[in-house]
């Protein structure tokens, strides 16, 4: 499978704004379009399967327009990817605290797929975040690291027969987010 284009994350002010790269064959494809309000990010993730991969719904909370308009800084949201056949059943639960935001990511294994815990905490007005992974056979490992009030992660999910491949090498750069995404 070779690499497919994708979009370099551009960041507005102190947030961020990314567009993920699509797959073809029988791997997903992913649209992951966030959007900047004041100092946090509102986000929608729509990657569709084909064949026997992920089908996965994000949906976003806020509690109507005008409660953002008077908290500005809160954001939950809720990511629900739903198993089809061998592949992975996830729960994400992000929630906000202050300006920051406090995540756990619960997604299980069914049949040859992942097992990973995802716990990002918050410190000061940036996200600390340890991601593990579990290989269960042919499956993912990923590592993310912090670095002083922002976050450096890399995830190398790879994979061995017929799901996705892909290097997400996120840096931060001052109070904003540069992401490299390659499937």
């Amino acid at each position: 499978m070779g690499p497919l284009s994708c979009d370099i994350p551009k960041s507005n002010g102190i947030t961020t704004s990314c567009d993920m790269p699509k797959s073809n064959g029988i791997t997903t494809s992913c649209d992951i379009l966030p959007k900047s309000n004041g100092i946090t990010t509102s986000c929608d993730i729509l990657p569709k399967a084909y064949g026997i991969t992920t089908s996965c719904d994000i949906l976003q909370s806020l509690m109507g327009p005008l409660h953002l308009s008077l908290m500005g800084s809160l954001a939950s949201c809720d990511i629900l990817p739903k198993s089809n056949g061998i592949t992975t059943s996830c729960d994400i639960l992000p929630k906000s605290n202050g300006i920051t935001t406090s995540c756990d990511i619960l997604p299980k294994s069914n049949g040859i797929t992942t097992s990973c815990d995802i716990l990002p905490k918050s410190n000061g007005t940036t996200t600390s975040c340890d991601i593990l992974p579990k290989s269960n056979g042919i499956t993912t490992s990923c590592v993310p690291k912090s670095n002083g009030i922002t976050t450096s992660c890399d995830i190398l999910p790879k994979s061995n027969g017929i799901t996705t491949s892909c290097d997400i090498l996120p840096k931060s750069n001052g109070t904003t987010t540069s992401c490299d995404i390659l499937v």
